[in-house]
This record gives C-alpha cells, structure tokens and sequence, in this order.
C-alpha cells in the first residue's frame, strides 16, 4: 500500500473532470471488408494526390490516418497503437499522431457491470465489495473502471475493478478478420513489403488474445511488482482470488495521472510549477527514473511495460510514482537485446566523446523524445 506520506495534492479539480456518458443501448459497430478498403484507397488517394501537386504535408497525413483509426474505433484503435511503435518503418510525425490515439468509449449500465461481475466472481456484490460506486471512474474501448472498497478478510482495502465490455469478442473478432482481409490484399498487391505485415497480424493476434482475458494482465502485474520493487518503483497491488477472465480488481492509486500533468503542463506552467513545489516533485529526476527504469526492465529483467505512455504513469510526491496497466508486457529474444544494447551503447559513447558526461549523455539518448521533452529532457 502506497504510505499517506506519498499520496499528493489533485493537480485537476475533480469537478473539471469530463464525466463517463452511460447509455442504456450500446451500439455495435459493423464495418464492411468493402467500406475499410473503400476509406483507405481514398486516404493514400489524397497522399498521392498531395505529392503530384507539390503540397505533400506530412503532418496532414498523420492526422488522417489517426482520425480514420478514431472513426473505426475499438479494436482499430489498438492496431493503431501498435504501428506507433514502428518508429524504424513510419515518419516520426505518423508514430505521434497514433501513439496519441484515444478512444473515449461510452459507458454501459451498471446492471450490466454487476451481472459481469457476478457471474465471474460467483457471488453477489454486497457479499464481496464494502461498498461500490456505480458511476463509472473511466472507461475505454476494452473495458470501463469503478471504485469499490474490497472486503478481505477484516480488512477494507480501496480497489478499482476493470469490468470489460459486453459482446467484446465477438465485435473484435470481426474487426481483426476485417484487418487480416485487408493487410492479405496489401501483401498480394505487394504494397510496402518492408513493412512486414505478416508480423503485424501475428502482433494483433497475440494481442486480441490478451486484452480479452485479464487473467495475462494479472500475471503481468504480479511478475512486474516484484522486478520493480528493486528499482524502486510501485506497482500496484493486485488481488488474485477476484481476478477473472472478465474482471480485474486491483489496489487504488490515490495520485496524479502523468497525462493530467502533462495536459496542465501545456496550459498553465505556473500551476504546474505550484504542484511541482507543493509535494517535492522535480520533473527531470521523474525522467531520469522512467528511463533508467525502462533501461533495466530491458537489459536486466527482459520483461518491460509495452505501453509506457502518460496515462499509465502516476506520480507521487517526493518525485516517486506509480506504473499501472499492465496489460502489455514485452521480452526481447537475446539476439535483439545484444543489438539493442549495442545502439545504446554507442550513442551514450558518442555523446560522451563530444564533452558531455556519460549521465548527461543518457539524457540525451531517448526512447520517446515527445513524452520527455516535457519532463526537461531534450534528445
């Protein structure tokens, strides 16, 4: 459990935070093989239209690809997510564009989170949660968030649980074969084979299989809080017996979303810098622990966080925080890891023969330039 010492100010009123809009009929979303094909023949259709006359933008072109993934939504949005990584295959503009992609889903009705979670659980609410709040905290295309408070053993312990969404499998199950259709016709039509998209369908798959049961999330959050305990970085505590294929109860995190103070960031510096003075937060120590962090997960444990982005990082005060969402996780076969740890290497080597100090010169060696440029560092 995180110690109150550590719990820090709100940098959001809860008051400005945009509510989850319930409806009573979630509609499912049926996209035809033909109207997929149909909208990105005419997207590459504008790309070459934009090169023939000489006004090829770049930045124009990741937004619409980021705004057709947002109009397909649900499983869509998470191949998206995916191609961001592929910062060797894609402009930097592209990754950026989909790494920002977000699908605000709509809530379902309680009754329908109460019927998941007792049907998986195999016993009614009242008997397991203390009490549990029927508005939903979050929700996203996988699944929507409520705050409880776990009965365990005489104990009352803060708990968020991650009910997924009703007829999930079936709808992603479309989406994904609609995907294999078009990545098959691409490959057949030899469009851009160095994209490996055999690779990238292997990915979703592997993928559609995890995010559909979270019993991988919980294995992942186990395995992760104990390697990071040495790194001295929290991940919450999560409570096995209540974890199913369809549900997920983990300990509450009472802190500040990294999203949220980025967003703050942007807005108004000085309030951020108010937050920052208020619970001994330094931005740039925060920086160089997610990429140290990053680094050992990597090189030493071979088991990192896959989808280490600003809404998956909370922080604390005295310049400590939280990773949450541990969904993705990723191992790197030997091979790649020597590779990778060759290129690291050699450019902290470089920046440390031009003067600077090998710390300094880490600094500048950085995964996600965009998130932490924020935090002060400049790549």
């Amino acid at each position: 459990m995180i110690k109150k010492k550590y719990i820090p100010t709100p940098i959001v009123e809860k008051k400005k935070r945009k509510k989850v809009k319930v409806v009573e009929n979630l509609e499912t979303r049926r996209l035809s093989t033909l109207y997929v094909i149909w909208r990105f023949l005419v997207y590459f259709a504008r790309i070459q239209y934009r090169k023939f006359t000489g006004k090829a933008d770049v930045q124009k072109t990741a937004t619409q690809l980021r705004e057709i993934f947002e109009e397909f939504g649900g499983f869509w949005v998470k191949a998206g997510q995916i191609l961001a990584l592929r910062t060797d295959l894609f402009p930097q503009e592209v990754c950026d564009e989909l790494r920002s992609l977000q699908y605000e889903a709509l809530g379902f009705p309680f009754h329908i989170a109460r019927s998941t979670i007792e049907s998986e659980l195999g016993a009614p609410i009242e008997k397991i949660f203390e009490s549990f709040d029927e508005e939903p905290l979050a929700a996203a295309s996988i699944a929507q968030i409520h705050r409880a408070v776990l009965r365990k053993k005489k104990k009352k312990i803060s708990v968020v649980v991650k009910v997924q969404r009703p007829g999930l499998a079936d709808s992603f199950k479309r989406d994904l074969d609609i995907i294999k259709i078009f990545v098959n016709l691409l490959v057949s039509l030899n469009v851009t084979p160095y994209l490996r998209w055999d690779e990238f369908v292997v990915e979703l798959d592997k993928t559609f299989k995890e995010e559909l049961d979270f019993r991988y999330e919980a294995a992942n959050g186990r395995r992760m809080k104990k390697n990071l305990k040495f790194h001295k970085i929290y991940v919450p505590t999560v409570y096995q017996k209540y974890c199913k294929r369809r549900v997920l109860v983990m300990e509450f995190i009472d802190g500040v979303l990294m999203s949220d103070y980025i967003k703050t960031l942007l807005s108004d510096r000085a309030r951020v810098k108010q937050w920052d003075d208020e619970n001994d937060v330094d931005p740039k120590e925060v920086g160089e622990k997610l990429y140290i962090s990053l680094l050992r997960q990597i090189f030493e444990d071979n088991l990192y966080h896959g989808d280490l982005h600003p809404g998956n990082i909370i922080l604390l005060r005295k310049s400590k925080f939280v990773l949450i969402d541990l969904g993705s996780t990723g191992s790197l076969d030997k091979e790649l890891r020597n590779i990778y740890l060759f290129y690291t290497n050699h450019a902290v080597l470089m920046q440390s023969l031009m003067g600077e100090t090998p710390k300094t010169a880490l600094h500048r060696f950085i995964l996600f330039p965009d998130g932490f440029q924020l935090l002060g560092f400049s790549p």
